[in-house]
């Protein structure tokens, strides 16, 4: 299954690729070169449907729709294959079912904004997981295409089930870019790490500690 995943993944970024370099031109004689002010990862909310695929780790893939209700806010929901919570220092395969929200503090050559993640977990080894994410990304417009900057996620998380209860909580830390070869399309790349600091029991035993957390997504987003 996870190597299914993987390849819908691998169509969907290259059939986005694709589709970016053929609207190019469309975007240049509509007016590109002011630059965009709409974007998937800081602040500049599209007032529309917008379709959000990442790869990478944690998740493989992690799709996500999102309606822009203003230009400060957007709502919506996603789905996707969980790997693990944030950390290779365990593997812990699942579904992730959740309810995104973005709201946006900054859109203009300097743009950030915030994404809520609050989601329910159902792990294949029979645990369960709620979540409350959030992820602060703040970037300078450069050019006409490209967003560069970097951001903090906090993607708290509590995992129970077979007699454990567990807390994460990763506070991660790292570059975030996204390129706008068009109108309808970016490319996303969010690079953060940083300590996972995890508590709870097992077997009613206690216990804790801090592990390296991880986030290596790339993906695209569409805007219809």
């Amino acid at each position: 299954m996870r190597t299914l995943f993987a390849r819908l993944g691998t169509t969907a970024l290259a059939l986005a690729i694709g589709l970016s370099v053929t609207s190019a031109e469309t975007f240049a004689a509509k007016g590109g070169g002011v630059g965009r002010r709409e974007d998937a990862l800081f602040g500049g909310i599209h007032r529309g449907s917008a379709l959000q695929i990442d790869v990478g780790y944690p998740w493989t893939p992690r799709v996500s729709y999102l309606a822009g209700t203003s230009d400060t806010f957007a709502v919506g929901g996603s789905i996707g294959l969980l790997l693990s919570p944030y950390s290779f220092a365990g593997t812990a395969v699942g579904m992730q079912f959740g309810a995104p929200m973005r709201i946006a503090f900054a859109n203009s050559s300097f743009t950030a904004g915030l994404r809520l993640d609050p989601a329910f977990y159902m792990y294949f080894a029979g645990l369960f997981g709620i979540a409350v994410g959030a992820d602060a990304n703040f970037g300078a417009r450069i050019g006409e295409m490209v967003v560069l900057g970097g951001g903090i996620s906090i993607p708290l998380s509590l995992v129970f089930g077979g007699g454990a209860t567990i807390l994460n909580i990763p506070i991660l830390f790292g570059p975030v870019l996204e390129i706008q070869p068009s109108e309808m399309v970016s490319i996303l790349v969010d690079l953060k790490f940083g300590p996972n600091i995890f508590t709870g029991s097992a077997g009613g035993v206690g216990g804790g500690g801090t592990v390296f957390g991880t986030r290596l997504q790339t993906g695209v987003a569409l805007h219809f």
